[in-house]
């Protein structure tokens, strides 16, 4: 099935690398806790597809603002390395990847910016964007 994306999205390469990235050290947020994973580890397999992967142009303007890959965070998020979400989040997330509900991950990238993934119910789509931006 093709992918259809509104106007203000951008269509990202399918490929995500099934081994670890390198990647920068994100810092840290104290101000939420950070979610526990499903046995998460830099060998983790994926939990779940992500379909078609999407962003926003302001999503993929502060990834290349701090010199992220967007693969880096997607490795992350479809291996149960969900960011800083709190413990109800986290609690959803684990359930989703069984039942197949929406997956939720939220990633402080310093300065007060966090960037968001969202995997949907159907694995039809992640997006990429800014929690302002849902």
């Amino acid at each position: 099935m093709p992918c259809v994306l509104a106007a203000t999205l951008r269509l990202l390469p399918a490929h995500v690398p099934d081994k670890e990235p390198t990647m920068p050290q994100l810092p840290e947020q104290p101000e939420k806790a950070l979610s526990p994973p499903i046995a998460y580890s830099p060998d983790a397999a994926r939990l779940f597809e992500l379909g078609c992967i999407v962003a926003t142009p302001a999503a993929l303007d502060l990834l290349n603002q701090v010199n992220i890959r967007p693969s880096d965070l997607l490795w992350r998020h479809e291996r149960g390395d969900w960011g800083n979400i709190d413990n109800d989040d986290a609690v959803l997330n684990r359930c989703a990847v069984h039942s197949g509900g929406r997956v939720l991950s939220s990633y402080a990238l310093g300065e007060g910016r966090r960037l968001w993934i969202i995997t949907e119910h159907d694995r039809s789509v992640t997006t990429l964007l800014l929690p302002e931006e849902y």
